[in-house]
Parts: structure tokens; C-alpha cells; sequence
């Protein structure tokens, strides 16, 4: 694994701190074993909001491993934006899901994680496409958004991002969110985890 990360990262003032950084695509292909039936031992639909055929748990400690020089980067971003160190994570569920057309992720949270996380590994070409194509004023197929407190005019109460290939998102674990369904052929590929 490759611990040369670029050290940048980006977060919208809102809210609560949703981080967003790039992993780097030594880690990226490491991590892509996660994507090979061999990891593929336990079945996570019974405990998550999705509407995905395909959810299957990982190994927490392996990805905890992988995800380590990030989260000391979030470290750094959170200690920025609260003024309040945290230096320790344990990981206490992970998995991965291959998203195809016509599933949805619908408007849920994870209440019994201090922070959560998704690191998109594959976006089809395709689902690309559509995104760039679509007129609306949602982030579109494949997108996720953020929701916090009430809308109000002069209030920004959602965060949208449609995701590149290696965007890692960490997030507080009570914040809603969403993604929304594609037309398009291909999986969209993400590993998500739990944080206390």
C-alpha cells in the first residue's frame, strides 16, 4: 500500500463536516481486491437502508488498515473545523455495494456510528454520461446529497456531489443522505464503514 498521499482535501462550509479527499490509485488498486468473490462471504442487505441486490460485508480490520493515512488526513480537517482533536477510530462495519440501474440508496443514516464513510472505487462510463446529460436541479443519477436541518431561505441545508472514481467521503454518522438511482448500463462500485 502506498502511504505517499497528496495531503489535500475539500470540505463545504455548512453543517457538520463532510470530508472529501482522493485516494491514491496505488491504494486504489489495493483496495479493489474488495471488489473479487472471494470477499464475498456474508450478505449485508439485512442491515442496510439500500435497495441493491449486491451488499456484501468486508473484513473491518483490512479496510481500517487501507483507510489509516486518510483518516489521520481527517484528523486534520476535523481538528480544523471544530477546533476539537480526535486521533483514534475503531471500525465497526464494513461492506460494499455494486449499484446497478435502477437501485436506489433512499434518505437514511447510521445513528450508531460516531462517523461513516464511502469510497467510490467504479463509476461506469456510462452513468458518467447520463450525469453530464441530465437537466435538473437535483446532482443527478448516481449522485449523493447530504441533508442537515430545516430548509430556509439564506440556509444551506444540502450538500450534493456526483463522485469520481477514488473520492473518499467521511461523514458524521447522524447526517441523512442519499443517492439516487441511474438508467444506465455498468455497477457502480463503493465501499462504505463505521466509525466509533
Amino acid at each position: 500500500m502506498n502511504n505517499n498521499i497528496p495531503g489535500k482535501y475539500y470540505f463545504p462550509y455548512w453543517g457538520p463536516l463532510v470530508f472529501k479527499t482522493k485516494v491514491s490509485r496505488p491504494d486504489l488498486t489495493w483496495i479493489s481486491r474488495f471488489t473479487k468473490k472471494a470477499y464475498h462471504k456474508k450478505d449485508a442487505k439485512d442491515k442496510l437502508a439500500g435497495v441493491i441486490d449486491d451488499e456484501f460485508d468486508i473484513s473491518t480490520s483490512e479496510f481500517m488498515k487501507d483507510l489509516q493515512p486518510y483518516l489521520n488526513l481527517y484528523y486534520q480537517a476535523h481538528n480544523n473545523y471544530y477546533n476539537w482533536n480526535i486521533n483514534k477510530l475503531t471500525c465497526t462495519s464494513a461492506w460494499i455495494n455494486f449499484m446497478k440501474a435502477g437501485e436506489v440508496n433512499p434518505m437514511h443514516m447510521h445513528p450508531d456510528s460516531k462517523l461513516s464513510c464511502v469510497l467510490y472505487v467504479k463509476i461506469p462510463k456510462e452513468l458518467k454520461e447520463e450525469n453530464k446529460n441530465y437537466v435538473g436541479k437535483s446532482v443527478g443519477p448516481g449522485g449523493i446529497t447530504f441533508h442537515y436541518g430545516e430548509p430556509r431561505e439564506g440556509s444551506i441545508t444540502q450538500f450534493n456531489t456526483f463522485p469520481e472514481e477514488r473520492d473518499l467521503l467521511i461523514f458524521p454518522g447522524n447526517l441523512r443522505h442519499e443517492v439516487l438511482p441511474f438508467r444506465s448500463k455498468g455497477k457502480r462500485i463503493s465501499i462504505s464503514a463505521n466509525f466509533m
